[in-house]
């Protein structure tokens, strides 16, 4: 009887042995499963990344086109003001206008303009001196002169253009010089 024991005990150590190298292959089985799925997510990751790369440079070359046609198209409006001689033209679906730009001002020796200079072209900051080119403008146009080591150029004339939007029944004028949102360019 007691072989017999023995004997059933001996079967079921054997079977259980066999149920957990069942239970272990299994396991690995899982494993194998969680790693084709990583690797599915990895390729999507990829695969996205690709994809807005594509989508981004199609915008890109696409934008370009358009951008070079608005840069042509206000080179057109720019030629018709200069053309009549107009400095604005205000029409229902924008302004276009030529302004004249300020004088550039730039201090080219700043010892010789410091050397020169009187307290009402400086702004003073705590142990700094540092040329106030507002104060300069300023003082170029009261007296005509120009301070030693101060530069003026004239610059040319700027064109902007002012498209006006309506939404939501409010109109919204929009110019290159502001440069509120992508849609606008500056020429």
């Amino acid at each position: 009887m007691k072989e017999e024991t023995n004997f059933i005990d001996e079967l079921i150590r054997e079977s259980e042995e066999r149920d957990k190298k069942l239970e272990q292959s299994h396991l690995d089985l899982i494993l194998i499963e969680i790693r084709k799925l990583e690797d599915e997510v990895e390729k999507n990751f990829n695969t996205s990344a690709q994809e807005r790369e594509i989508i981004k440079n199609w915008a890109l070359e696409r934008n370009s086109m358009l951008s070079s046609r608005i840069e042509w198209l206000s080179r057109k409006l720019e030629l018709y003001l200069r053309e009549e001689e107009l400095k604005t033209l205000d029409l229902p679906n924008g302004i276009i206008r030529i302004r004249k730009q300020p004088e550039k001002i730039s201090v080219i020796d700043e010892e010789k303009f410091f050397n020169a200079a009187t307290s009402n072209l400086l702004s003073i900051k705590p142990e700094v001196a540092v040329p106030d080119l507002l104060k300069i403008r300023s003082f170029i146009k009261k007296t005509g002169r120009v301070p030693d080591g101060v530069e003026v150029s004239t610059q040319e004339e700027k064109f902007s253009y002012t498209i006006k939007r309506n939404s939501n029944g409010k109109e919204k004028v929009r110019s290159t010089d502001q440069l509120t949102d992508k849609s606008t360019v500056a020429v």
